[in-house]
């Protein structure tokens, strides 16, 4: 019973720790149940009938199931410590920022605990810090703020937020929340920018040796094969999906106020889908050798050209965005009736701009609505930036200085966008050269370029996706893959 009630216990507090509540005794056993289930139902079938026809002994099948259980007793524990994981990295993440625009925005009525639970509407730039504001407000129904701090610091197991918090109280209780402001908020600036700078530097090496990796191999194998007239294509065709999948595995994910938020449309995501669609027909009309290939690809070409044009034009506009936030903060600014009425000054600077979200902004800018305002603006980087002047303008600290900080901030941010950008430009040039490469070395040896169509077009296409997800972080563009699939076409007379 004492383990029972441990095992029980420790479940508990993992969920509350991953920011979930406590549930009844009889919820958590079918939550406990469910998981067992999806680790035990496919092994014990597949053991069972192993046994039954006689590929496994019994005394082997005892111990598989033995082990199967063991396995899908420690399931729900390891579930529920992988989103711990998860949401102490996106809460230290998120903090950092909100401390630093607590600095910017600072004045007498500042107070780190009141500012998170009333970070209600601000969903769509602290989706995390939001929830625990939630929890906060309700500890404080019952506890001073000191008390509250230190009841939350109990169940969280990032260290970085404890001592953070920690420091925050010892400042509160000697009345030097102003000092702790400044001396915090520098150190993570400081931390900030070279950890952001590891990363990029990280993910630039990880995105160019992958990528010449994943296109080196695939094109000097075939370049052997066809000189030689080997076989080992086909091993070809199981290695460039799994190096392309262990790259995006591997690949550091992009820094909070590198975060584009690109929404599809039903249209958007019907031409998408019919992209992946004649992407993979054609891929089994070349495997087939059927007629007409030449023409499918491309229709297939210009399908998924489309597309990514589609979703190239919404990059654009995420771009614009973002490089029009500097202009758009030192306009503000400067503008002449600023303390009189910002709210307005700040609709008449929006109204001016180039971007189309940030016009929309202005006409949806509203201190009761933020809500609405936020999901205009398609940057991570353009809403936190919103946060900060709504939040100087209710708390009556907005100024020229704090605006001019918070655009040089933006600046050193815009500095991540043009190292991202960059960094996927060899891997265009590549993917564009590939087809008439493999072409070429048919033309050299001269040999049917037909029976070498398939592998050609699988390699290309599995490259050219690799390289779409790369520079969109995500799966709707097929620009390159257009692009290159059109060239292909192009440079191979059939």
């Amino acid at each position: 019973m004492y383990l029972l009630r441990y095992y029980l216990e420790s479940l508990q507090d993992l969920r509350v720790r991953a920011g979930l509540t406590v549930v009844d005794l009889k919820n958590l056993l079918k939550i406990i149940l469910r998981d067992m289930i999806i680790v035990l139902l496919p092994t014990v079938t597949i053991t069972t009938y192993a046994l039954y026809v006689g590929v496994i002994e019994l005394g082997t099948t005892i111990i598989l199931l033995s082990t199967s259980f063991f396995t899908a007793l420690i399931i729900p524990h390891l579930k529920y410590i992988l989103v711990v994981r998860s949401r102490n990295k996106t809460l230290e993440r998120e903090i950092v920022y909100f401390i630093i625009s607590e600095s910017i925005t600072y004045s007498r009525s500042t107070e780190l605990v009141n500012d998170l639970c009333g970070l209600d509407g601000w969903e769509g730039v602290f989706p995390t810090l939001v929830n625990e504001g939630l929890r906060l407000r309700v500890y404080r129904k019952f506890l001073t703020t000191i008390e509250a701090i230190n009841f939350y610091i109990r169940y969280t197991s990032s260290s970085f937020i404890s001592k953070i918090l920690s420091d925050y109280v010892l400042a509160y209780s000697k009345g030097i929340i102003n000092a702790w402001f400044t001396h915090t908020s520098s150190e993570l600036l400081r931390k900030l920018r070279s950890e952001v700078s590891a990363l990029m530097k990280l993910r630039t090496t990880v995105v160019l040796m992958m990528g010449v990796v994943v296109s080196y191999l695939p094109m000097l194998t075939f370049s052997l094969s066809v000189i030689t007239g080997g076989g080992e294509l086909t091993n070809v065709l199981v290695v460039v999906p799994v190096l392309m999948i262990l790259s995006i595995l591997i690949l550091p994910s992009n820094t909070q106020h590198l975060r584009m938020y690109n929404t599809s449309t039903l249209e958007g995501k019907l031409i998408t889908t019919s992209s992946y669609v004649l992407i993979f027909l054609t891929a089994i009309s070349t495997y087939l050798s059927l007629e007409n290939i030449s023409y499918l690809i491309k229709v297939t070409a210009t399908v998924s050209l489309i597309n990514g044009i589609l979703n190239l034009v919404k990059f654009y506009n995420i771009i614009s965005e973002v490089r029009e936030l500097p202009k758009v903060l030192y306009m503000y600014a400067e503008t002449p009736y600023i303390l009189v009425n910002p709210l307005n000054a700040l609709k008449e600077v929006l109204s001016n701009c180039k971007s189309r979200s940030l016009r929309e902004l202005g006409k949806k800018l509203s201190l009761s609505n933020v809500k609405e305002g936020t999901s205009t603006l398609r940057s991570w980087l353009s809403r936190y930036v919103y946060y900060v002047i709504i939040k100087s303008l209710t708390t009556g600290s907005l100024g020229k200085e704090q605006l001019l900080n918070l655009r040089v901030l933006t600046l050193d941010m815009l500095e991540d966008f043009k190292q991202y950008l960059i960094s996927v430009l060899p891997l265009i040039m590549m993917s564009l050269l590939m087809p008439f490469f493999m072409v070429s070395m048919t033309s050299l040896a001269n040999v049917n370029i037909s029976n070498f169509i398939f592998y050609i077009y699988v390699i290309v296409v599995t490259y050219s996706l690799y390289v779409d997800y790369i520079i969109f972080n995500t799966f709707n563009s097929t620009l390159i893959t257009g692009i290159t699939l059109l060239t292909l076409s192009i440079s191979w007379c059939y």
